[in-house]
């Protein structure tokens, strides 16, 4: 192994890696490596060196040489995750854009369902929950009548089982159901790329808005996008 001001490099058995240690620093960098090899880098090195070295990725080594005890059989390997600057989850809140929003609450909350949080009449805005309280929020905004609109899109996260019957139900609400392609359909189209069953339709004011529900599998990217009875066929 050699340490530099440059380069960390370890070879074991002809297999090198080489990583730039200033990227050390942004990086968690996870050896699996031979015992023999993990031994050599705390050896062939100056103290200064090993300093550093361990400071960086003492933890790491650590972890690696203890999976290889458990697993019984060694693999060299090198792992490089980016350290992620904000340890973001998912997604809180969304916000549409509509031209009456007492309209609009009528159909998000009476049509969907959806469960108020809060309205600001001074503000022309109303929020909603989504799976439950200070789980999601989805935000409206009322914009006027003005000639440029935006149309936005949306999608709302559901069991499949739902997901089958949404179809049916949207169209009691005199709701227009549509494929992926915009057309007016019966059964979600399923994105195999995903994979996941989609249902599309619009509100009052044009926003395009989407039921998704994740499927089990492989995602099959040469598939494109296909009807759901399709799908179960395969």
């Amino acid at each position: 192994m050699i340490l530099s001001g440059i380069f960390c490099a370890v070879s074991e058995n002809n297999l090198k890696f080489q990583i730039p240690l200033e990227s050390a620093f942004f990086f968690h960098i996870s050896f699996a490596i031979f015992p023999r090899a993990v031994h050599n880098i705390f050896t062939h090195i100056s103290h200064w060196q090993a300093l550093l070295f361990r400071s960086l990725f003492h933890t790491q080594l650590l972890l690696a040489t203890r999976n290889f005890r458990h697993h019984g059989r060694l693999t060299p390997n090198l792992v490089i995750k980016e350290e992620r600057l904000f340890a973001i989850q998912e997604l809180f809140e969304a916000h549409l854009t509509v031209l009456n929003l007492p309209r609009a609450m009528k159909f998000y909350g009476d049509v969907l369902g959806l469960e108020p949080a809060s309205v600001f009449p001074e503000h022309h805005a109303a929020f909603y929950w989504l799976g439950g309280r200070g789980k999601s929020m989805l935000g409206l905004w009322e914009v006027g009548s003005g000639p440029q609109r935006m149309h936005l899109h949306t999608a709302f996260c559901m069991e499949l089982p739902d997901l089958l019957q949404a179809a049916a139900k949207l169209k009691a609400a005199n709701v227009t159901p549509c494929d992926f392609e915009r057309r007016p359909t019966d059964e979600p189209d399923v994105l195999a790329w995903m994979p996941a069953a989609s249902l599309y339709f619009d509100d009052p004011d044009g926003n395009q808005l989407e039921f998704i529900a994740m499927l089990p599998g492989t995602p099959r990217p040469e598939l494109g996008v296909l009807r759901w009875s399709e799908w179960k066929k395969l």
